[in-house]
């Protein structure tokens, strides 16, 4: 047997040469003459061609232009660029390939757009978008300009907002629109002891200060060392005024001293001094300096449990000892207080035995023993 045999290698084929385009006979017009075709159009462009040709004009000077701020320039296609098909022949297909200067192509659209039997909508070059920069030193350039910029405008805000509140704060702290006015300056409860030209005469010092900045502590402190004056309260009345609230300290007992008597209040306080005693007050006739404290706090005691109607008849208290103090009440009769325990139950015990029958008329009301009353 024979041996098959073997197939021969095909030789690689080689691609086809291009064929070399025909150059255009000189002076040969390569317009299409066909019926209902454009004149202006070359020969073998389709019937829709002259559309793909409305491009709006591009004069020389706008690819320069666009040029210089580094954006690269695509000349515009004419008609002479659009494909064709294949019935032209080779006339045709260099006629499609072949390129036109700028001014044959602007020349060419013009034509094309002022062609009254194109049948195209005109076309109309819009607005060309203005650009800020291409260039990344010019772009970074402009960043830091805007950053700047935007300092700036913060800075200015900030300033005028500091400089808006540095006015609010001298008006309302600094300027005279609420600065005190003597003549707003109200003071209520003198009592029968307060001068009310002393205490006037302490808040004249604070005349045209600020009511906002006005120190009240301290001048609540210089007011109560005015004699007389248990407590005070202020308050602004705005924008200029302020109102002075006296608590006074009325005398309760005259001691005598001297040629004429120390007014004392309900907590032993000296609050005046008088040539006599005042009318309506009981007069202590026991010595209060020293030793005579004690007693003092006793008898006080005894004034302070009294309702007023009976402290209203006591006329003189009078004590040996703290534990020893007795009052004599206007009608002549004594009250025998003793000491300072019990002082409620002994006023109850008084007010009983002064409405009973059998003891109302008696002189002596001894209660020093609240349980365990005498009556004489």
């Amino acid at each position: 047997m024979k041996p098959p045999a073997r197939p021969r290698p095909t030789p690689p084929q080689r691609p086809p040469a291009p064929r070399p385009a025909r150059p255009e006979a000189p002076g040969k017009d390569t317009r299409d003459t066909r019926e209902g075709a454009d004149p202006s159009s070359p020969v073998g462009a389709r019937p829709g061609a002259s559309r793909v040709a409305q491009q709006p004009s591009v004069s020389p000077a706008e690819p320069r232009a666009a040029a210089t701020r580094g954006r690269p320039v695509r000349e515009p296609r004419t008609a002479g660029h659009a494909r064709t098909s294949g019935t032209g022949g080779h006339g045709s297909a260099s006629a499609g390939s072949s390129r036109t200067s700028p001014s044959a192509a602007s020349s060419a659209a013009s034509t094309a757009l002022a062609s009254p039997r194109t049948g195209g909508v005109p076309l109309v070059a819009g607005p060309r978008r203005q650009v800020v920069s291409t260039g990344l030193a010019a772009r970074l350039a402009e960043r830091d300009a805007q950053r700047r910029r935007r300092w700036w405008v913060r800075g200015a805000w900030v300033a005028l907002g500091l400089a808006a509140l540095g006015a609010l704060v001298w008006g309302v702290f600094f300027s005279p629109v609420f600065a005190l006015d003597a003549d707003e300056v109200v003071i209520s409860g003198e009592g029968t002891v307060i001068e009310p030209g002393d205490v006037a005469e302490v808040v004249r010092g604070v005349v045209d200060v600020p009511i906002t900045r006005l120190d009240t502590v301290a001048l609540r402190g210089r007011i109560l060392d005015v004699p007389g004056v248990r407590d005070v309260r202020l308050t602004r009345d705005w924008p200029r005024g302020l109102k002075v609230a006296l608590v006074s300290r009325e005398p309760v007992a005259a001691v005598p001293q001297g040629s004429g008597v120390v007014l004392l209040d309900d907590e032993g306080v000296q609050v005046g001094r008088a040539d006599a005693a005042p009318e309506g007050l009981p007069t202590m006739t026991f010595d209060i300096a020293d030793e005579g404290r004690r007693t003092l706090e006793s008898a006080l005691i005894l004034l302070n449990a009294l309702p007023a109607d009976l402290a209203a008849e006591v006329a003189t208290i009078s004590a040996e000892s703290p534990d020893d103090v007795r009052m004599t009440l206007r009608g002549g009769a004594t009250v025998l207080w003793g000491g300072k325990s019990d002082a409620a139950l002994k006023v109850r015990v008084v007010e009983v035995l002064r409405t009973a029958k059998k003891t109302k008329g008696s002189k002596v009301f001894d209660v020093s023993a609240p349980t365990a009353p005498i009556t004489r």
